[in-house]
């Protein structure tokens, strides 16, 4: 126990508490094996640069156009038709491209070009009927090679009505072409109404006779039936057209309705494509004639 106690106390002495040469060697070969390295001084912290703070703008809303007014209500209806169409080419034509498809077209039977005339219209869109040549007061009035005269027994108007109607395609009824002697007839009339009723026609009554009997007849045969109230172009000038149309106009708005004719002339498509863009502000539509009939009478 002494020796090892003895031996602890030499250790001592020789390594830890040596003589200062032996420790300045050691520390001399430790610094020669592990220089010092160069302090590398910090660079100074840059500071942080924050994006400027930008005030956020709401979108401008931008304007809705204000909502445009709403159409006037239709007041009343007016039915235009315009007779002798096919009779003269140019002038069908010019009534076809100048005058809106609510205008109902009326084709006499025995013009030779009609049959093309009639397809053209139907592709336009306009409404037809057979304008039915019928005898007149005035026995020397020329009817044409196809027409409902005096003296014909009521299968013989039957029978030349119903070749009329293998003429053209695409028509919803029939008007008279003058008449004003045929449509005061009861047994003729109740003969034309008999066809009519058969194939869902109506019938445009052009009243050149105050003493008609074709609203009686037809409504005992259950046709449809209109009548016509102003021939707009009795007169060819432009100023007794502006004038019918203002009587159209009044009439309508007080009765809510009207029918009016005219025929292929200058001065009645100068004066509807005038006249016809004026109505909607006032309150009136032009409609095919069959739009004023009641479907079943």
């Amino acid at each position: 126990m002494v020796i090892a106690i003895g031996l602890m106390v030499l250790a001592d002495q020789v390594f830890l508490k040596g003589p200062p040469a032996y420790h300045e060697q050691i520390k001399a070969r430790y610094e020669q094996a592990h220089p010092p390295q160069p302090v590398i001084q910090a660079e100074p912290a840059v500071p942080e640069i924050k994006p400027p703070v930008v005030a956020k703008i709401p979108p401008t809303p931008i304007p809705l156009p204000p909502p445009s007014a709403p159409p006037p209500p239709m007041k009343a209806r007016i039915a235009i038709i315009i007779d002798d169409m096919g009779i003269s080419p140019a002038y069908s034509r010019r009534v076809m491209e100048f005058l809106p498809p609510e205008i109902t077209l009326a084709f006499l039977p025995y013009a030779p070009q009609t049959p093309d005339l009639a397809r053209m219209a139907t592709a336009k869109g306009h409404e037809l009927m057979i304008h039915v040549p019928m005898a007149a007061m005035k026995e020397d009035q020329d009817l044409g090679d196809m027409a409902l005269r005096r003296g014909m027994t009521p299968p013989e108007i039957t029978a030349e009505l119903e070749r009329m109607m293998t003429v053209f395609s695409g028509y919803q009824g029939i008007n008279n072409h003058m008449g004003s002697y045929l449509t005061q007839d009861k047994d003729a009339m109740s003969a034309v109404m008999s066809v009519l009723e058969s194939k869902n026609l109506f019938f445009v009554d052009s009243k050149t006779s105050p003493q008609s009997v074709a609203e009686e007849i037809a409504r005992q045969a259950g046709v449809r039936y209109a009548a016509r109230d102003i021939f707009i172009d009795h007169e060819p000038t432009a100023e007794f057209v502006a004038t019918s149309l203002h009587k159209a106009e009044k009439m309508a708005l007080k009765r809510r309705q009207a029918v009016i004719i005219g025929h292929p002339k200058d001065v009645t498509i100068e004066g509807l494509k005038k006249w016809i863009p004026t109505l909607k502000d006032k309150g009136i539509e032009i409609v095919p004639v069959s739009h004023l009939m009641p479907q079943t009478p």
